[in-house]
């Protein structure tokens, strides 16, 4: 039965591969090299977004500050299944910028449903759908021919300009910068250890690794949520995010991930030599928008203001807040 059901999934998926609205019938022009002038590698950036209205402003404020040509790189936005503002302000950040990079793909969708408890759980379902994105996001890279293709989680902050540079100059077929976890967490994007379920497994290398009394680019188990793809490296032809009939371990992305990684004979490292990006407190399933907001409001200003000015988009509009008393009759403020 659980075999049936994952070839179910992948022609499930190939159907509505057939007629994907991202695919390109003709390629964007990139821009040649001229005589003595060696051109950086193109990237496919990948951000798909649900309920990240609060979020977007600040992710995409330092997507910008990259030292890395935006000519060099093409971006991939999906979102769907929203209950704020995030697909308006994906479309007029796209708008904003789409003059800067070599090509913006944008899709919104409002037909797709969850049984879930929450805006943070995870159904399978809405893991289907997730891989399924993915796997789209990696058919526009292969059919654009570009070098590499970055997946990055919309609450993971960018705070370190040389981020994709430094991951592109390591040269590996998969690698991931270290994400620094909040304050009281342990919680990154890499495992050093899986057991037999293909789960974590506490190792003696980890918090060494977290912590960076060893500093280095390391081959691990297991990376997620924000890694780069090298599409020249041997075996990056045969990766998927779809699974085949030999898949025997739980359906969840990350575990996935890493098992049609191994399967098509490339290894994933884990970069920490640097600082380079840093993330909220995981969400319980139990989440509601609101408490998303909050939590993201704190992560700003115990984590993000920590690294200096936060910083955000000019090309995201800024709601301001509307004035208020909060129930008295009058506010003042007295200075010290």
């Amino acid at each position: 039965m659980i075999r049936f059901g994952w070839l179910v999934f992948a022609l499930g998926f190939a159907l509505s591969n057939s007629d994907d609205s991202t695919k390109a019938s003709d390629l964007s022009h990139i821009s040649k090299p001229t005589k003595g002038q060696d051109l950086k590698p193109t990237v496919l950036a990948v951000f798909l977004a649900r309920n990240k209205a609060h979020a977007l402003p600040f992710f995409l404020g330092y997507f910008e500050r990259l030292d890395y040509p935006k000519d060099r790189i093409f971006i991939w936005i999906h979102t769907d299944h929203n209950e704020d503002e995030t697909a308006r302000l994906l479309e007029e950040w796209r708008d904003g910028v789409a003059s800067l990079y070599q090509r913006i793909d944008f899709i919104s969708s409002s037909d797709v449903v969850y049984d879930a408890l929450g805006v943070s759980d995870w159904t399978t379902e809405r893991f289907e759908h997730l891989l399924r994105l993915r796997e789209r996001a990696l058919v526009a890279a292969r059919e654009r021919h570009v070098d590499y293709v970055l997946y990055v989680d919309m609450d993971n902050i960018i705070i370190n300009p040389r981020t994709l540079s430094e991951m592109i100059a390591q040269k590996r077929p998969v690698v991931a910068p270290m994400i620094d976890p909040p304050v009281r967490s342990a919680h990154s994007n890499f495992w050093c250890g899986v057991d037999e379920t293909g789960y974590y497994r506490r190792t003696d290398e980890y918090f060494p690794t977290l912590y960076r009394e060893r500093k280095g680019c390391f081959e691990v188990p297991m990376v997620h949520s924000t890694y780069l793809i090298d599409m020249k490296s041997p075996g990056s032809e045969k990766l998927t995010f779809i699974p085949d009939e030999d898949y025997g371990l739980a359906f969840d992305d990350l575990l996935v991930f890493a098992y049609q990684v191994r399967k098509a004979g490339m290894e994933m490292f884990v970069l920490n030599t640097e600082v380079f990006m840093r993330m909220p407190w995981i969400s319980s399933e139990y989440s509601s928008l609101e408490e998303e907001k909050e939590k993201m409001v704190t992560f700003f200003i115990n984590e993000l203001s920590a690294d200096g000015p936060v910083i955000r988009s000019e090309h995201v509009p800024h709601a301001k807040p509307a004035k208020t008393n909060f129930g008295f009759d009058k506010v003042s403020s007295i200075g010290c």
